[in-house]
């Protein structure tokens, strides 16, 4: 899960949701006989567990996806119609980020650099370590 307050991604241990355990119920005999074990109770499940998975865009790091949209032409991210409409202070980091990688200006536009890291499929940080490596040899 991404931490904006911190800037950190953290691997937590977070619990399965009803609809990806029946999703699992389903891949263990998709391709031959097959059998599923759960390592919870009749009673955990109907009672503790959620119902549905927390949306992605909604736990996750929106930098390189601000950088894709922004690419994309999309101009104004923070009125840009998600389906799942992240938070504003996820935005807002993602595009302080770029900022400071020298991927967007002061106005939110797409810069040389930023147009560059875009063509990498990694998180903005690590495309800009590679386009940068080069000076460094």
């Amino acid at each position: 899960m991404h931490n904006p307050e911190t800037g950190m991604e953290t691997l937590a241990v977070v619990p399965v949701s009803k609809v990806q355990a029946m999703q699992r119920t389903g891949r263990a005999g998709r391709t031959m006989e097959g059998k599923c074990y759960r390592l919870y109770t009749l009673k955990h499940f109907e009672k503790q567990m959620p119902n549905t998975t927390v949306p992605e865009i909604l736990r996750t790091n929106l930098t390189s996806t601000v950088l894709t949209l922004l690419n994309l032409g999309i101009k104004n991210v923070m009125k840009f119609d998600f389906i799942e409409s992240p938070e504003r202070q996820n935005l807002l980091f993602a595009l302080k980020q770029l900022f400071l990688l020298r991927a967007i200006d002061k106005d939110a536009g797409l810069t040389d650099l930023g147009k560059e890291m875009n063509k990498f499929p990694l998180e903005p940080s690590y495309s800009k370590v590679l386009l940068a490596s080069h000076f460094y040899k």
